[in-house]
């Protein structure tokens, strides 16, 4: 386990989760909206309880009838009818969810008076009006709200008046009052209907219980009223919810159900959200003019809880809508009527939208923010997308699930809108940002062995260690230790390397201090490159100084080993070498072999920078010595060589440098006799000048034994030359 990673994903999983837990409160309108809209949307329909009827007065009723299809204008005496109909066929409660706030004709409004007191069972719609009233500081204005019950005769024959209120457009139909606090604590339509729905285990379980407490006889009371003093009550005693539970556990089994949703109607919230079955018509559903003619409809109507009200099939009919998540897209919503159904089934079932109590949706928010964090950080990049894919849809099918089976509402947009992408995001900015401080300690590790450049190419192209060798126009500077063997059989191994590294410290800071970069380091030898596409007299001139400041730096460091070094330039081919798993960035051509053989000129000439004819080449800023042109040891061709001394603001050795170059065209001229007086003069004067003495030795010789066919080329391929330093 990397506990790095760990503490990392644990950090961001606390940021997620906070993000998280800010966002749930501010985003609940969301939430309801298009989180009920994605639930409802992958639930589909859900079958309705059977014990709800919708009864619709529609266009096709009024055209059955012979009525215009204004239904304020229909004679009350048909509801009369239908309502003795629906008693007659055994319906257990009659809601109308229609204004009858107006009188209309006398005999119509006591025929329906009659049928409504007759029945027992009808719970009549009121009108809920807001009205606005001054505050006690004169200037704050306070909203209430206020019942208009239907006109007396109606209103006195009802078993309960009700509201029903609901927002209108734009706003989306998700939530419905039980009570309404601004009315009184007021109960709507749906509740009374369920407390006249359940009045038979009322009053077998409650009436005797609460009958004392409510009123001193509580005979007076209509439907409405007994279901707010209920509610009143039961806030009042919470020890009281107890006691009715108790008795509802007394029950018998076939009266429970009922029994426990009035009871979750009395001490339940203010509000739930609606548990909607489907689109429009989605609870069993009948046309007004069905209940008209006669005796057909009677096993559809028995035990049922009826509502009735305007609802039509087509939008431009309708006259009582509202905006719902089953609004289709043809602008058909949801009618009034076909909500307080909803709401009463929902009552019925005891199943809500209910979201977890907020402490739950709290914990549950931040114990996923949590959860996610630390997924994200210890999973590879590279899977974060389709994991953001797999956790999506594995949290949409237990929220589905969920919702499914229960109506338990889990919050969508927060963890899936908010904080999935932001951890995501924040995932993949950690996972690139640590890649890139990976590569690039990569690259400072590689850049150690070969060029930084190589190191970039390698990390841009996959196919670069096997991939097309680069040609280039390459200087070559190739360095060694003098007498580097007797050092390191003199030391212990430890302090030859810590002598090394002081040593090539130096050595490396020279060559990238003038825009070099080190090709290979082999014990005491290093070849450094300067390369461009063509020949580049700029980069010969950094190499050239870089060569003159190690040979300085070496020399004045404490302790400094004496360094040789040899300069050649030329086409050379840029490559990595080797094969399998093991692959090594080399220069290749013949330009890298003739600057090993440069080099080791030094030892000959008793030099220590030495450089072809093609690496100093209009070269003004350095001055420098010809030497004269060699064949070298392995070398087919000759190379024109030239000691490298100072930078050309350093003051000229004058008359030795003229008589040197002198001695030397004497010498390949083949007046060896002179060419050897001259340089005598020289050795006499400038002492251990190694070019002087290696000329006088090889005049000496040729004046004994005169080389055949000389076109005045010293060739050092066979020939052993001696002077008192030794072979050269």
């Amino acid at each position: 386990m990397n506990f790095g990673l760990l503490k990392k994903g644990f950090s961001l999983g606390s940021v997620t989760a906070a993000i998280g837990l800010c966002a749930l409160p501010v985003l609940n309108g969301l939430e309801i909206d298009w989180g009920g809209a994605w639930l409802f949307g992958l639930r589909g329909e859900r079958p309705a309880p059977e014990e709800v009827l919708v009864v619709t007065i529609d266009q096709e009723s009024s055209r059955r009838l012979g009525l215009p299809n204004i239904p304020r204008q229909w004679p009350r005496s048909l509801h009369a009818q239908v309502v003795r109909n629906l008693t007659r066929w055994g319906a257990r409660v009659i809601a109308f969810d229609v204004r009858f706030e107006q009188n209309r004709t006398v005999s119509d409004d006591e025929e329906f008076a009659s049928a409504v007191r007759e029945a027992g069972n009808v719970v009549l719609f009121a009108y809920l009006a807001k009205e606005t009233h001054a505050a006690s500081d004169g200037q704050t204005e306070a909203i209430s709200e206020r019942i208009i019950p239907p006109i007396p005769s109606l209103a006195d024959a009802a078993a309960g008046c009700a509201p029903f209120p609901l927002p209108k457009r734009p706003v989306k139909v998700h939530q419905y009052w039980l009570f309404k606090p601004e009315a009184g604590d007021a109960p709507t339509l749906p509740v009374v209907a369920m407390q006249v729905f359940a009045r038979a285990e009322y009053r077998r379980a409650l009436d005797p219980l609460l009958r004392g407490q409510l009123l001193q006889s509580d005979r007076g009371l209509d439907e409405f009223q007994r279901v707010r003093a209920i509610r009143q009550l039961v806030q009042s005693q919470p020890d009281l919810m107890a006691h009715l539970h108790a008795r509802l556990r007394s029950r018998p089994a076939d009266e429970q159900r009922v029994f426990a949703a009035l009871l979750e109607a009395y001490s339940g919230p203010d509000s739930r959200l609606l548990n909607f079955y489907g689109p429009p018509r989605a609870i069993h559903t009948l046309p007004y003019y069905r209940l008209l003619d006669g005796e057909s409809k009677r096993t559809d109507i028995a035990g049922k809880a009826v509502f009735i009200g305007f609802s039509e099939n087509r939008q431009p009919e309708q006259m009582d809508a509202f905006y719902s998540v089953y609004s289709d897209s043809e602008g058909l919503d949801v009618s009034g009527v076909e909500i307080a159904a909803t709401a009463f089934a929902n009552i019925l079932e005891r199943r809500h939208a209910d979201p977890p109590p907020l402490a739950m949706r709290f914990l549950g928010v931040g114990v996923w923010g949590l959860l996610l964090g630390i997924l994200f950080m210890l999973l590879p990049a590279v899977s974060l997308i389709p994991l953001v894919a797999v956790l999506a849809a594995a949290y949409v099918a237990i929220a589905c699930s969920l919702f499914n089976r229960d109506g338990t509402w889990l919050p969508l947009v927060t963890p899936l809108i908010v904080q999935l992408p932001f951890v995501l995001v924040s995932a993949l900015l950690w996972h690139n940002r640590e890649t890139h401080r990976e590569r690039e300690r990569m690259r400072a590790a590689f850049s150690h062995y070969v060029p930084r450049w190589v190191v970039e190419q390698t990390a841009r192209e996959r196919h670069a260690l096997s991939g097309a060798a680069m040609h280039r126009y390459g200087i070559c500077l190739k360095t060694d230790i003098q007498q580097y063997t007797r050092l390191a059989e003199g030391l212990p191994p430890a302090q030859v390397h810590a002598a090394l590294n002081v040593y090539y410290r130096d050595l490396f800071a020279s060559v990238t201090k003038h825009g070099g970069s080190i090709s290979d380091v082999v014990g005491d030898a290093m070849l450094a490159l300067w390369t461009a596409p063509t020949d580049t007299p700029v980069a010969r001139l950094c190499a050239c100084r870089a060569a003159l400041e190690i040979a300085t730096t070496i020399s004045t460091a404490p302790g400094g080993l004496s360094t040789r070094i040899g300069l050649h330039c030329g086409e050379l081919v840029l490559a990595n070498v080797g094969a399998d798993e093991h692959y090594e960035f080399s220069p290749v051509g013949d330009v890298v072999n003739a600057s090993d053989r440069v080099e080791r000129l030094n030892k000959r000439l008793g030099t220590h920078v030495l450089a072809s004819r093609e690496v100093i080449s209009g070269l003004d800023e350095i001055r420098v010595r010809g030497l004269g042109s060699f064949l070298l040891p392995g070398k087919t061709i000759p190379l024109e060589i030239y000691e490298i001394l100072s930078p050309a603001s350093t003051p000229s050795a004058g008359d030795d440098e003229r008589a040197f170059a002198e001695g030397l065209q004497l010498f390949r001229s083949g007046a060896w006799q002179e060419a050897c007086q001259v340089f005598g003069g020289l050795s006499e004067r400038r002492g251990m000048d190694g070019p002087c003495r290696f000329y006088l030795s090889l005049c000496a010789r040729y004046m004994r034994q005169p080389p055949g066919n000389w076109k005045g080329i010293v060739d050092l391929r066979s020939s052993r030359v001696t002077s008192d330093r030794g072979a050269i």
